[in-house]
């Protein structure tokens, strides 16, 4: 009985002072609300970070007569990019003048025959460095 009484009390004297504590509504400032952007500012923000993206250009090549495979997956796609002569070409952002990140593209190095950076016109000669664990 002791127990329940002192329980009562203890729920009482929280009901009486938890409205002390309690923040009033009508006492915080407003958010403000940000003006919406307009097509001219995304152009701006565009603008800025345009020249951080590059081309990491992956030239391939036939190895032992068998042709690129992406991830062990045969693609006719990849041995028309070297009969054509062109480049696998995938997006990476600069992330210094000597740093490019990219995705991996999966394809086995005695496929690749070079690996370049187009930034802009010029064309930089590149080398994977670190791959990513996961």
């Amino acid at each position: 009985m002791k127990q329940a009484s002192v329980l009562i009390m203890t729920w009482a004297m929280l009901l009486l002072v938890l409205p002390l504590f309690a923040e009033d509504a009508s006492d915080k400032e407003k958010p403000v609300e940000e003006e919406a952007l307009t097509p001219r500012d995304y152009l701006e923000v565009a603008e800025k970070v345009r020249p951080f993206f590059v081309v990491v250009e992956y030239t391939l090549k036939y190895d032992k007569g068998e042709a690129p495979s992406f991830g062990g997956w045969r693609s006719s796609g990849f041995g028309n990019l070297v009969k054509q002569e062109r480049p696998l070409e995938v997006g990476g952002v600069m992330l210094s003048d000597t740093e490019v990140i990219s995705s991996d593209v999966i394809i086995h190095p005695r496929f690749i025959k070079s690996t370049n950076v187009r930034v802009g016109s010029k064309l930089i000669p590149a080398k994977p460095i670190r791959y990513s664990k996961d």
